[in-house]
C-alpha cells in the first residue's frame, strides 16, 4: 500500500501561477483600456460620445455630394446634399469609421479653426442607426459629418460649432470618397 500524499501541499504552486496569471489579464485589460481612451479622447470630446458610436456602430452610412444654395434674396445661404449613395458595404468603409475617431488623424490646435465659407463643404457622411423603413419614410441620421477636403481640409459636425482640420486623414479620404463616387450605388 502506497502512502498517501496531502494534496494541500502539491495545489499551492499551480494556485499561485492561476493568481498570478489572472493578475496579469487583469492589468493587460486595464492597459487596453487606458490605452483606448489616449488614443480617441480628443475626437470624443469633439464628436461626443453619441456621435462617435454612430460613426463606429451605425448600420447605413450615405455618402452626400454638398453645394451651396443661396437663400432667395441672394444672401448667404445653406448646404445641400446633390446626391447621396448608401456607402453602408463599401470596401474600406470599417478603416474609415476607425480612424474617423482616432486622434492622431487629426491635426489638432489650442485655438479654435476659423469659421469655413457656406461653399467649402464638399462631401458629408450620414450616420443611420436603422435601415431605411419598407414604406420608404425617410429617417433621421443620428450624425452627419461634413467635410471640406481641399486644402488642408476639415471636418465638422452639422449643427454644431466648430471644426478640426483633418491631418492625415485627408489624403485618404479623398481618395477613398472619390473612389466609392465612382464605384456607383453599391460602393464597392
Amino acid at each position: 500500500m502506497q502512502p498517501t500524499r496531502n494534496n494541500a501541499d502539491h495545489g499551492q504552486p499551480g494556485s499561485l501561477i492561476v493568481v498570478g496569471i489572472l493578475a496579469m489579464a487583469a492589468g493587460l485589460a486595464a492597459f487596453a483600456v487606458w490605452f483606448q481612451w489616449t488614443q480617441t479622447r480628443r475626437c470624443l470630446g469633439f464628436f461626443g460620445p453619441g456621435i462617435a458610436t454612430a460613426i463606429q456602430t451605425a448600420p447605413r452610412v450615405e455618402a452626400w455630394r454638398l453645394s451651396p444654395k443661396s437663400t432667395p434674396d441672394g444672401s448667404g445661404g445653406r448646404v445641400v446634399a446633390t446626391s447621396r449613395e448608401d456607402v453602408s458595404q463599401a470596401r474600406g468603409l470599417v478603416h474609415l469609421r476607425h480612424g474617423l475617431v482616432e486622434d492622431s488623424n487629426y491635426a489638432w490646435s489650442d485655438r479654435p479653426a476659423g469659421r469655413r465659407p457656406i461653399g467649402a463643404w464638399d462631401v458629408a457622411l450620414a450616420f443611420y442607426d436603422t435601415t431605411p423603413s419598407p414604406s420608404g419614410a425617410a429617417s433621421q441620421p443620428a450624425a452627419v459629418l461634413a467635410f471640406d477636403l481641399e486644402g488642408d481640409g476639415a471636418v465638422t459636425v452639422v449643427g454644431r460649432p466648430g471644426s478640426v482640420v483633418l491631418g492625415r486623414l485627408g489624403p485618404g479620404l479623398r481618395d477613398w470618397m472619390a473612389a466609392t463616387f465612382e464605384a456607383g450605388p453599391t460602393g464597392r
